[in-house]
């Protein structure tokens, strides 16, 4: 599940029906599981709202993207082509 959420992030959506998981793999976390929740929301003027949305654009600004590449072979003509009309490859050869 947390697999899907991270690559959701990076733009590859898994189909709901494909995320598999199990309650007795969800481990305990007091940094969430401590936490006492309440609903009401954050009394901030418009200031502290501006700053803090500075403050995070800041903070991805910063962020260094870090480049990842592999190679994939696709045995199967149909699959490639497939592959070829439907995934987008960026800074990379389509698959031959």
């Amino acid at each position: 599940m947390v697999d899907a959420l991270i690559l959701a992030e990076y733009g590859i959506v898994i189909p709901e029906q494909d995320i598999f998981y199990s309650d007795e793999d969800i481990a305990y976390d007091p940094d969430f599981d401590e936490v006492k929740w309440s609903e009401e929301p954050l009394k901030m003027d418009w200031e502290e709202k501006m700053q803090l949305s500075e403050e995070i654009e800041k903070g991805k600004n910063n962020k260094k993207e870090e480049e990842i590449s592999f190679k994939v072979n696709i045995s199967d003509k149909e699959v490639r082509q497939w592959v070829n009309e439907n995934v987008t490859i960026q800074h990379a050869k389509r698959a031959e």
